[in-house]
């Protein structure tokens, strides 16, 4: 397989880790904490390999614009997926970041001045069909099964528009990767995330006593951080070779794996379902790749 495309492979993988850890321990824990813990940690990781790599390395003039914006599209984010966390199964609400290459098919011309191909469009509608799919079976499989659950599922709407945002953030991540390298910005976005999180918790920690963390859960807390580091590494390095939607169509394929996760390792059921309709998602981002020349 290209270079990239490997990368991107090992991003999904490492994201869907990721999702499932940061679900299950926000859910038993004060999920500002964690998210806080999982970005430091994730920081402190990629100023390592930073400093393996050979060094710092000097950054373009843009970088501070792109670090800005690209932390506060991915800070709201975040609050929207623990918002999605609590009304939805993971399994369900993951693979709605698939949208997010339909998206950069209609914004990339903005940035990369891509085309939207006929192929393109045969990927987003593919992507759509997997969506319908993987919700018919929690509304009964009606034909309106998919606006139903965007009517009655705030998790899958939440994810949505997580979709939306992620695709004007990879735009900056990528600004960030050539304004400095893999590792240098990134840390410093990862960094800044985890200290806007820390902050949140501030009030809940005023407002009564927050037992503290066992070291186990801090283990925890941070190897979802390793894993988090990992996505944002493989994800860097895939936009080194690929314009923004290929590599981001790719990694969407993280869905699948938080299907997996989710039902094996969740206890969700409506596995055959939901890794068909993931599946069928999957396939749509795998025509999106393609449909740039």
């Amino acid at each position: 397989m290209i270079p990239w495309g490997l990368f991107s492979l090992v991003s999904a993988a490492a994201n869907a880790g990721y999702l499932f850890g940061l679900k299950r321990l926000s859910g038993e824990n004060n999920e500002d904490l964690v998210a806080a813990g999982s970005f430091l940690s994730a920081s402190v990781v990629l100023l390592i390999l930073e400093i393996l790599s050979g060094g710092l390395h000097a950054p373009g003039p843009f970088l501070l614009p792109a670090i800005a914006g690209t932390t506060v599209l991915n800070a709201l984010a975040l609050l929207l997926v623990f918002r999605a966390f609590r009304h939805t199964d993971i399994s369900i609400a993951a693979p709605m970041l698939s949208f997010t290459p339909a998206v950069l098919l209609l914004i990339s011309p903005l940035f990369e001045g891509s085309n939207l191909t006929a192929r393109g469009i045969v990927g987003v509608v593919t992507i759509v069909a997997g969506s319908y799919v993987l919700s018919a079976p929690r509304c009964g499989g009606s034909l309106m099964a998919p606006f139903i659950a965007l009517k009655e599922d705030h998790g899958v709407r939440a994810m949505l528009v997580v979709a939306v945002l992620y695709a004007f953030s990879s735009q900056l991540d990528r600004a960030v990767v050539q304004q400095s390298d893999p590792f240098l910005g990134s840390s410093m976005v990862t960094m800044l995330l985890g200290l806007f999180f820390l902050i949140r918790a501030g009030p809940r920690r005023l407002s009564g006593p927050v037992p503290p963390h066992p070291w186990h859960t801090r283990v925890k807390i941070a190897v979802i951080g390793l894993l988090l580091a990992i996505e944002i590494a493989g994800l860097n390095a895939a936009f080194l070779f690929a314009p923004v939607p290929y590599a981001i169509a790719l990694k969407r394929t993280s869905g699948v794996f938080s299907v997996l996760l989710g039902c094996l390792l969740g206890g969700e059921k409506g596995l055959f379902q939901r890794a068909v309709g993931s599946g069928v998602m999957a396939i749509g981002a795998a025509v999106v790749v393609l449909s740039v020349p």
